[in-house]
C-alpha cells in the first residue's frame, strides 16, 4: 500500500516533526553563537542537545526522502533543516576552536598555579 502525504495525518505529522526540529535547531544554533560571543557557556549539555536532536531526526529525514513525501511544505522544511545543518557544521567548528583556546588558557593557568605552589612551598621551607 502506498502512503499518501498530501494532506493526510502522516504527512502532517512528518511536517510537524520537521518544523519542530527546525525550531529547536535554530534555538540551539543561537545558543552556540552566543557562546562564541561570550554571552553564555557551551558545554556537554549543549553537545548532548545537538546530538539528541540529530539522532531523533535521522529516521524522520529518511522518511522525508521517500518519493511520496514530496509535498512542497515538507520539501521546504527539509531544505531549511539542511541549511541549518550546514550552518551547524560551521558553528561547531568555531566552538571547537574556542574550546581548544580555552583549554590552552586553562593549561597555562595550571602551569602558573604549579609555579606559585612551588614558590609557596620553597618560601615555607626557608622560614
Amino acid at each position: 500500500m502506498q502512503r499518501v502525504f498530501t494532506a493526510d495525518a502522516t504527512g502532517l505529522l512528518l511536517l510537524e516533526r520537521i518544523t519542530t526540529a527546525n525550531t529547536l535547531l535554530r534555538d540551539l544554533l543561537a545558543d552556540a553563537r552566543k557562546a562564541l560571543s561570550g554571552e553564555r557557556d557551551f558545554g556537554p549539555e549543549q553537545v548532548q542537545a545537538f546530538s539528541g536532536l540529530l539522532a531523533k531526526m535521522a529516521p524522520v529525514m529518511a522518511e522525508a526522502k521517500a518519493p511520496e513525501a514530496s509535498q512542497s511544505e515538507i520539501a521546504s522544511e527539509v531544505e531549511v533543516y539542511k541549511g541549518q545543518l550546514r550552518e551547524l557544521q560551521i558553528v561547531l567548528d568555531h566552538v571547537r576552536m574556542m574550546l581548544l583556546a580555552r583549554r590552552s588558557q586553562m593549561d597555562a593557568g595550571s602551569v602558573q598555579l604549579q609555579a606559585v605552589t612551588q614558590w609557596a612551598t620553597a618560601l615555607g621551607q626557608t622560614r
